[in-house]
């Protein structure tokens, strides 16, 4: 069993690779945000097989919860990242507010999709959850918990 789930790791993981390539054009202008969405779900597809790992291996010992947390709360941080990235370019460009110096300061929402790039834009707010988590769990292993 454990050999068709690496298997079909690396299948889906290439497949996911070449959709990504296929789907967003990669210019001058947008080829470090593909190659950031590439590396982004490279590790999303890592981070879900050691949580795979974990709970397949029935790990209850201390500190184990707090790193599955921590583990579940990088998995929703890779959704809402690859969510934003791929909204970025069906937001209209005049609905980014700029200041002077031209920096995005706001965003004029107008469609549900709109709602989505912003709320997907937001996802910094699960890293901080997430390396609580992992700060309890590695203070548990090593006995100062």
């Amino acid at each position: 069993m454990d050999y068709f789930i690496k298997k079909g790791f690396f299948f889906f993981s290439g497949l996911a690779v070449f959709l990504i390539f296929r789907a967003v054009p990669v210019s001058a202008a947008g080829s470090e945000e593909t190659h950031h969405q590439v590396g982004i779900l490279f590790f999303f597809f890592a981070v879900a097989y050691l949580l795979y790992q974990i709970y397949r291996q029935g790990y209850r010992e201390e500190g184990w919860p707090e790193f599955r947390l921590f583990l579940w709360f990088i998995v929703v941080w890779c959704v809402f990242t690859i969510t934003a990235g791929w909204l970025h370019g069906s937001v209209e460009p005049e609905n980014f507010i700029r200041n002077a110096g031209g920096r995005v300061e706001s965003l004029i929402v107008s469609n549900f999709g709109d709602v989505l790039y912003y709320l997907g834009r937001l996802n910094d707010l699960f890293l901080v959850p997430a390396f609580i988590f992992l700060l309890l769990a590695i203070r548990k292993w090593s006995g100062q918990g």
